[in-house]
């Protein structure tokens, strides 16, 4: 396959019985071993210009001599070919090892490549949605469709993985600890880490997630939405709630990330590149920094 030979691959030794190969005995000697399979005069690559209602393949000799009067005018007929192409034949054909049972080979390998991909996608499709229903268990007794328990599903494998993976930093970080530094016990330096960590993402989910969509929403709503009512209507009575204006907030705030990347990049733009950019890799490096 990829222009190598490997003279221990077409030798072997022929066994008789099925017992005689269960039971192989000694070592076999050299001199004892017998090659099995053939050579072909086969295509070096897609490219090549071949004879038209024939063969691509010759039997060959080691040195890539046709063994019988088919394979020799198959040979002259794929040179002939070649050089009304103009090109080397040479450079076009090369000789292969051909193990025995070819075909049957191939075929077998096709087989298993078949299985394990059957295999692979039966898990990959199985897995999350057996999780998913055990997790719309825990909380309800009503079938759930297996769309729904395969993105649950999902969602719970890939939160196990980024779990296990930020218990084996923070193992990893703290046995890189010096020697001359206390290494504090597993179950403590977990609590510890785990603490920071929900410190820092309360902090961030908070004040990213509450506040700030909170303070947009009054801003627009007190500067410039509550003016044009009270200039309509003199004798309205001004009502604020806070669950609208955070809605509202998150709203405007998504309607100012999209309507600033289709400006020129400046420096208001970039700012807010750069401030979105950190507040998508904010949770990764919290994780991270375990």
């Amino acid at each position: 396959m990829f222009g190598g030979r490997h003279p221990d691959e077409e030798r072997g030794v022929s066994y008789s019985s099925w017992r005689a190969l269960r039971n192989p005995g000694d070592k076999v000697a050299e001199d004892a071993l017998q090659f099995h399979g053939s050579y072909r005069r086969v295509p070096n690559s897609d490219n090549v210009a071949v004879p038209r209602d024939m063969r691509a393949t010759a039997r060959v000799d080691v040195t890539g001599l046709p063994v019988d009067d088919e394979a020799r005018r198959l040979v002259m007929a794929q040179d002939a070919e070649a050089e009304k192409a103009k090109r080397n034949p040479k450079d076009d054909y090369t000789v292969v090892y051909i193990p025995p049972h070819f075909q049957y080979r191939i075929g077998l390998f096709i087989f298993a490549l078949w299985v394990i991909g059957c295999v692979f996608i039966t898990t990959a499709v199985s897995m999350p949605v057996l999780l998913g229903r055990g997790v719309f268990n825990l909380f309800t007794r009503r079938q759930m469709h297996d769309g729904y328990s395969f993105l649950v599903g999902s969602y719970a494998l890939w939160g196990c993985w980024v779990v296990g993976h930020t218990l084996d930093r923070m193992e990893k970080r703290r046995q890189r600890r010096g020697a001359d530094e206390a290494r504090g016990n597993w179950p403590l330096y977990f609590l510890k880490r785990s603490i920071l960590w929900l410190a820092k993402i309360s902090y961030i989910v908070f004040f990213v997630g509450i506040v700030i969509p909170a303070f947009i929403g009054l801003v627009v709503e007190l500067y410039m939405i509550m003016p044009i009512r009270l200039s309509l209507n003199p004798d309205l009575v001004p009502n604020v709630r806070v669950a609208d204006m955070w809605a509202l907030g998150i709203i405007y705030a998504k309607i100012i990330l999209h309507a600033q990347r289709l400006r020129p990049l400046n420096r208001i733009t970039a700012g807010f590149n750069h401030v979105s950019s950190e507040c998508c890799t904010l949770v990764p490096w919290l994780m991270s920094s375990l």
